[in-house]
């Protein structure tokens, strides 16, 4: 018999161990997937089993509510009779109540009238319903509320009827001209033509015109204008401007009627706001000698943009000066630096005076972005003065003042409008614009002293 090698017997036994190593390691891999799919099939099961579960639980939850809202009220005396048996209304009150009328409950021991049972319970019903009248719907109640203003005083001018509305997602200002009503004649006749411009001041530029209205002392217009308001301007510190001209046909030349000023710290841009405002003499009437002497003394010198708030905790009135716009130069004055001053007075004593940076006059604008503050007692603020100037800054001698503007329980238009709801309203800024006042000694004429061409 031959005889194996030794080499070739361990090479034998090493490519069984191999061999068997491979098949374990397969078996325990193939177990392991096993177990694996086994695990998950089980609990996917569970899960299914837990939902519905869960379902029917939920189901019988929501059985039980529905049970224990409805609500039987029966009575045993009356169900019962010697004719037969009569069922009681059952009412069932459900979940939402917002629509539900609250009846109150029945007195059963009342109401119960009639011979027979079927009257018993007609009785006893219109205990559970009863008949509610309503009444008539007002139609005021559902009407837009709209404000009425009235600004001015009556000066034998006539006066202006508008209507304004705001749109804030487009941030239009809408001015509905109505009519005008009592102008008082120019002509020969008895009769008046009329036309009227209107701007937003500051920016007196940019004004529209009515058509002309001949021989109507009472003209309606029905002209409506639209005015945009720029991105983060509050349009409650500007104002209207509305100049009223009547034409002379023998000169065919325009003059100035009359104009009134419309603060927009009036309305209400949540809904329509009805002005009706009274025409006023217009700035720099040269008819007599006393007009002409006013007119050099009130020229208009430009616009400030101020915002005043009393903080009635602190005691504390501020003035901050923001912004301004054509500051025309001061009485021989050449230098390009200006300043904003504030005082504040009462009973003719000074409280106090406050000054501004020196700023260089702009292009466009002019901006201080300063707050000056004063401590005043909230007792003394409705009979206190308060006098802002803008100032031209003079290195070799006394500075020269462009403009000023007062703020009082005196004050008339603007001034009146925006100090009186700074007395009102503490602790809450109001802005506005307001224009300067100052001497000339040449009173140019301005280009909105003049119509427009007529159309």
């Amino acid at each position: 018999m031959p005889r194996i090698p030794d080499a070739q017997r361990d090479s034998n036994a090493d490519s069984i161990l191999s061999l068997t190593g491979g098949l374990i390691i397969l078996f325990v891999t193939s177990s392991v997937l096993v177990l694996g799919a086994l695990c998950k099939y089980f609990r996917n099961l569970c899960r299914k089993v837990w939902k519905e579960r869960w379902k029917r639980q939920s189901k019988r939850r929501r059985s039980k509510r529905e049970r224990s809202v409805s609500v039987k009220r029966t009575d045993s005396k009356s169900s019962k009779s010697r004719v037969g048996v009569v069922v009681s209304p059952q009412f069932s009150i459900p979940t939402s109540r917002s629509c539900v009328i609250q009846q109150p409950a029945p007195d059963l021991s009342q109401g119960r009238t009639g011979k027979t049972n079927e009257e018993k319970r007609l009785s006893l019903m219109s205990l559970y319903f009863k008949e509610e009248t309503i009444g008539e719907l007002n139609p005021e109640l559902y009407q837009n509320h709209e404000r009425t203003v009235r600004i001015g005083k009556d000066k034998q001018l006539g006066q202006l009827n508008l209507i304004i509305k705001y749109n804030d997602k487009i941030r239009s200002l809408s001015v509905t001209l109505v009519s005008g009503k009592d102008f008082p004649p120019r002509d020969y006749s008895g009769s008046i033509d009329t036309c009227v411009t209107i701007c937003v001041l500051p920016n007196r530029e940019r004004r529209k015109q009515t058509a002309i209205h001949r021989r109507s002392m009472s003209p309606p217009y029905n002209e409506n204008f639209v005015f945009n308001i720029q991105v983060g301007e509050d349009p409650h510190s500007h104002s209207l401007l509305l100049t009223t001209y009547f034409y002379d046909t023998d000169l065919s030349h325009g003059h100035v009627l009359g104009e009134c000023q419309v603060p927009l710290i009036y309305c209400e841009f949540s809904s329509e706001t009805i002005i009706w405002c009274y025409l006023d003499d217009p700035c720099g009437s040269y008819t007599t000698l006393v007009g002409a002497l006013q007119s050099l003394s009130s020229a208009e010198c430009g616009d400030l943009l101020l915002s005043l708030s009393y903080g009635s905790k602190e005691q504390t009135l501020t003035v901050a000066i923001m912004k301004g716009i054509n500051l025309t130069e001061g009485l021989l004055s050449c230098v390009e630096k200006i300043y904003t001053k504030a005082t504040l007075l009462h009973d003719n004593q000074k409280l106090g005076k406050r000054k501004t940076g020196l700023q260089e006059i702009g292009e466009n604008y002019t901006a201080f972005n300063e707050a000056l503050l004063f401590r005043v007692p909230e007792e003394k603020l409705h009979s206190c003065t308060l006098k802002i100037s803008v100032n031209h800054y003079n290195v070799m001698g006394k500075s020269s003042t462009v403009g000023e503007v007062s703020f009082s329980a005196e004050s008339t238009g603007l001034e009146d409008a925006h100090w009186s709801s700074v007395t009102s309203k503490h602790d809450k800024p109001v802005l506005m614009w307001h224009t300067l006042r100052g001497f000339k000694f040449m009173e140019t004429g301005r280009d909105d002293r003049q119509p427009l061409s007529p159309r």
